[in-house]
């Protein structure tokens, strides 16, 4: 506008129509947002351990594993995390 050789006037008048969108959008975005949903790790690890995403690596077999030479945990990718990996 400014460039256009605009009055004052009326580049004051788009300022503030400018800002009257940016508040509503504003408004819209806080109205729609979730503030009181957070994610909980321990609800997604049980819906990835039910959905066969994988698992701990001797849970499907009774949770007993008997190498004791390692005490490290280790995690097996059960069959629809292997198509997600492969995807």
């Amino acid at each position: 506008m400014k460039e256009m050789k605009e009055s004052e006037l009326e580049i004051k008048k788009a300022v503030t129509e400018l800002k009257a969108r940016k508040k509503v959008l504003e408004d819209k975005e806080l109205e729609l947002s979730r503030k009181d949903e957070e994610f909980d790790r321990f609800k997604m690890e049980d819906l990835l351990k039910r959905r066969f995403f994988y698992d701990q690596s001797f849970a499907i077999y009774g949770g007993r594993h008997f190498f004791h030479s390692s005490s490290k945990i280790t995690f097996t990718y059960l069959v629809t995390g292997i198509i997600v990996l492969n995807s």
